[in-house]
């Protein structure tokens, strides 16, 4: 509930009495458990997503408006793209992902993302970013992108003597 408290103030900041007037015929606890209920299952960058998208906008969002401000449809095959350009820019460490779920949902679809077009996958990449979405909003993957990891050499590569190789099997180097 405190939650819908701050976004109510943050409305009223906006909107001022456009926002109360819009609302004046409706019971304030009704309306705030009303608002609490449906943005249960939102996760806080979503909610500051939704505020976010109030910043340009003339009248206050209703409650169905302010839910797909917070969530607003993807389009997938835009996603796809995202997703084929930001694996190959991750290669180089140069990625910028707009969503953690597509960076979830291309690394499940793995090199078919850079090697396909849309057409011939879009049915599991949508099912795949649609997984992606629930895992993120249901607390099973992070909503973020994990850092690059380097990687590592290829067998014999590397050189490293004898004093160095003991002290990274200690983990002191």
């Amino acid at each position: 509930m405190s939650l819908v408290e701050r976004v109510f103030a943050r409305m009223a900041a906006f909107y001022g009495a456009r926002f109360a007037d819009m609302w004046r015929d409706v019971e304030p606890a009704d309306l705030k458990r009303t608002w609490a209920e449906e943005l249960a299952g939102f996760t806080p960058d979503e909610i500051a997503r939704g505020i976010d998208g109030c910043r340009t906008r003339d009248w206050p969002p209703t409650l169905p408006e302010f839910l797909r401000l917070c969530r607003p449809a993807l389009d997938y095959e835009s996603a796809f793209c995202e997703a084929a350009e930001q694996m190959y820019r991750r290669q180089q460490g140069e990625d910028r992902w707009s969503d953690a779920a597509i960076y979830w949902a291309a690394t499940w679809m793995g090199r078919d993302v850079t090697a396909s077009p849309y057409e011939p996958v879009k049915g599991r990449w949508k099912a795949n970013l649609d997984r992606a979405l629930q895992a993120i909003r249901g607390g099973e993957l992070p909503n973020e992108v994990p850092p690059r990891l380097q990687a590592l050499p290829a067998p014999g590569a590397t050189v490293a003597s004898a004093g160095d190789a003991r002290a990274i099997l200690r983990g002191e180097a």
